[in-house]
């Protein structure tokens, strides 16, 4: 593969990251449109862009628009035990890509 073609195969990886990403805020805005200050923020099924490595870049995402706030992304697999103990100040928001 050329410079040329690992330059496009790079853009169009980025474009559908960029995709997603606006995607995902979208539907977590119209979800949640608001967060209460104390709350937390529980993401189920984040784009692994934004938490491949650590929750730094989802993180940072969610404060853009909520301002400080807790955020935690969360495995299918803890949705029930945490739906059990959420607080009324927090949120669950699972993402369909």
């Amino acid at each position: 593969m050329t410079f040329v073609g690992l330059g496009l195969s790079h853009q169009q990886d980025s474009d559908r990251i960029d995709t997603d990403t606006r995607r995902f805020i979208s539907e977590l805005r119209a979800s949640v449109p608001t967060l209460e200050s104390g709350g937390t923020l529980y993401v189920v099924n984040a784009p692994s862009t934004l938490v491949m490595f650590t929750d730094s870049p989802l993180d940072a995402l969610v404060e853009l628009y909520y301002g400080e706030a807790d955020v935690r992304a969360l495995p299918v697999d803890q949705v029930a035990e945490t739906e059990r103990a959420l607080d009324p100040k927090d949120r669950l928001f699972y993402y369909r890509p």
